[in-house]
C-alpha cells in the first residue's frame, strides 16, 4: 500500500525533477520580468548545485583520505 506513495515521492524528490523545477522557476521569473521570482529560481539552482557538490564530496571522502597500514 505504501509502496505506491513512496514511489511517487522518489520520482518527485529526484534530482532531475528538482533541478528542472528550479530552472523553470528562474526562467519564468526572467520571462515575466519579475525579479523576485527570478531570485527565488536562482537561489534554488544554487542550492541544488551546493547540495550535489556536498553529497558527492561526502560520498567520495574515502578517496581522499590516506589509508593506514
Amino acid at each position: 500500500m505504501f509502496d505506491r506513495v513512496f514511489e511517487s515521492g522518489e520520482v518527485l524528490g529526484g534530482g532531475l525533477v528538482l533541478v528542472g523545477a528550479a530552472v523553470a522557476t528562474y526562467t519564468a521569473g526572467r520571462v515575466m520580468q519579475d525579479p523576485r521570482v527570478a531570485t527565488v529560481g536562482s537561489d534554488l539552482v544554487r542550492a541544488q548545485i551546493l547540495s550535489a557538490v556536498l553529497t558527492h564530496s561526502v560520498k567520495r571522502r574515502d578517496t581522499f583520505t590516506p589509508r593506514r597500514p
